[in-house]
């Protein structure tokens, strides 16, 4: 088993989770979650509880916002969070989640995960149920057309690694950010 121990007093962190339905986002954010114990913030999930099969600019702009909120409230109460279930595509989206964050007191790092636009849509047609009702190939394209460049400061990751080799490098990642001991006991 895989453990983060971030040194306390540490500045509150927003692991944010960007790329293509079907990267992989989801399954590193399940995988961080056991490693760090951090909350899961995940618009899919809040979209779904509040507008079950809705898949409107409506339900997906209420779901954006209760995400904003509720990552501003996490900060504030010095909570480590994973932000899941959106795909960052647009440079004003991340901007929005930066200032809620900023504001509260905290910091959001951007973890990209690229990966190539066909192997994306074949993810998504083999993958099990979604909360996302629109989740498809279509979609997969619609959102590969609009993605604006992540920011230097993400950090890339190769979406076609297998899960446990990406949560390993990315919790790698986060313990020498925060410096912070990882503890891994296999």
């Amino acid at each position: 088993m895989l453990a983060l121990c971030p040194p306390s007093g540490h500045v509150v962190l927003v692991l944010a989770l960007m790329g293509l339905p079907g990267a992989g986002k989801s399954t590193l954010a399940a995988g961080l979650a056991a490693a760090t114990r951090w909350s899961i913030l995940d618009r899919d999930q809040i979209r779904f509880e509040r507008h079950p099969g809705d898949a409107s600019d409506a339900a997906r702009e209420e779901a954006d916002r209760l995400l904003l909120r509720r990552a501003g409230s996490g900060v504030r109460a010095a909570l480590n969070l994973i932000v899941d279930g959106k795909t960052w595509a647009r440079q004003s989206d991340r901007v929005a989640l930066e200032e809620s964050v900023e504001d509260a007191g905290g910091e959001v790092q951007w973890c990209w995960l690229d990966l190539p636009l066909d192997l994306a849509c074949e993810r998504v047609r083999t993958a099990p149920a979604h909360p996302a009702p629109d989740r498809d190939a279509s979609l997969v394209r619609r959102v590969a057309a609009r993605f604006d460049p992540p920011p230097d400061s993400c950090w890339r990751l190769d979406a076609q690694l297998a899960p446990d080799v990406l949560l390993h490098e990315v919790l790698l990642r986060l313990a020498s950010r925060l410096n912070a001991i990882l503890i891994d006991d296999r």
